[in-house]
Order: C-alpha cells, then structure tokens, then sequence
C-alpha cells in the first residue's frame, strides 16, 4: 500500500504482531491486511489522524458494540475522534468496509474492498474530513498536543449528551475506555440503519 503510506506516514512508536496473530487472522482479512500489519506493525499515522490498532485489543469491545461476536468482523482503525473501521468477511469472495460513529451510535459501509479503503478512500481528503473531522483534528492537534498510542481525542460533554464538536470541548482519553464509557448509553440512543446485508447492529 505505496499510495496509503505516502499519505500517511507512520507517526511515533510501533508495535510489531507476532506471528501468531498473523496466523489467526490470515483466514479473517485479507492478505493485503495481513502483509501490511507484518510490514508496518500497530501504530499512529499522519501525526495522530488515525491509528492501525491491534484487532485483538478491541474486538471485544467491538462485539458489545455490533451485538454480537463474529469471528469475521475484525477491527482496523481507529480514528483520532474515537471512531472505528472494521473490515467484514461476507464470504468466501465477498467483503466490506464498515465503520462505527461511536458519538451518534450510527453503522454504515464505506467500501466493499479492501485495498480501495486504504488506497482510495483514505487518500482523499474529502473522506478524511467527512470520517475523520480533519480540520477539528487539525486544530486539536496544534492546540491539545499529540496522541500517544490508544489515545483519542474526547469530547466532554460527550455529542451524545449535549456536546459539540468544537476544539473547546477536546480533552485526551483511553480508546479503549471511551469505547467502555458509550456502551452504555448505546440503548438509548442506538440508531439503526439497514446495511446491504441487512445485518446491522445485532448482525453488524
């Protein structure tokens, strides 16, 4: 994934998978997935924007999220805002892109491949901004300071309750721990939206 690294250079520490990872997932993601992490390993890219994170660390959560655990839903990235990608094995030929907005409790597909998720999508900044909120991230960052790893950019109050997304309302948090924080206001104000595979939510 030239282009993709050419956009988004690695930013700070990595963490390298081991082999045993890589094995348990090369059934899971695609070979292109499974190349880039034994390549590049887990870490922050294009200063903080967005993190390559450890599928293992985060699908639990994830599972609590989506309603259910499935072996073929993996997560990738995780945006500075909290925000989740995850790839989706369909079947054997068939998959998808999702992604999580965490803040307004919505799922949706963003690409039915891989590579263009990464090469393509990733590559435009009117995706960056729409997905990732460049422009607020921009300012967080000159503002708040860098990210270190399996850290966001909060906002407190959380959108959810009555936030906004405005830079005065930024603070650093755990990843991990904001994720924990908005499972429970997930039944109040989940939102469901019917995907291609009419799964969704509680088969997301």
């Amino acid at each position: 994934m030239i282009k993709f690294i050419e956009k988004h250079p690695i930013s700070g520490p990595r963490t390298m998978p081991e082999k045993q990872l890589l094995n348990d997932y090369k059934d899971r993601v695609p070979s292109v997935i499974i190349n880039f992490w034994e390549t590049y390993g887990f870490g922050k890219h294009s200063d903080g924007l967005f993190e390559i994170i450890n599928p293992n660390e985060y699908e639990e959560i994830m599972s609590i999220w989506l309603g259910i655990k499935n072996q073929n839903r993996v997560p990738l990235v995780m945006t500075a805002f909290g925000d989740i990608f995850y790839h989706r094995k369909l079947t054997d030929t068939e998959e998808d892109i999702s992604f999580i907005d965490v803040h307004y409790k919505n799922i949706a597909v963003v690409n039915w491949n891989s590579l263009e998720f990464f090469e393509t999508d990733l590559c435009k900044d009117s995706f960056l901004i729409e997905y990732m909120d460049l422009l607020l991230f921009e300012e967080a960052l000159n503002k708040i300071g860098p990210l270190e790893p399996g850290e966001i950019y909060s906002f407190v109050p959380a959108l959810a309750l009555g936030g906004a997304k405005e830079l005065q309302y930024l603070d650093k948090a755990n990843g991990i721990m904001h994720l924990r924080f908005f499972i429970n206001f997930r039944f109040f104000f989940i939102k469901l939206n019917p995907d291609p595979s009419l799964e969704f939510v509680m088969k997301a």
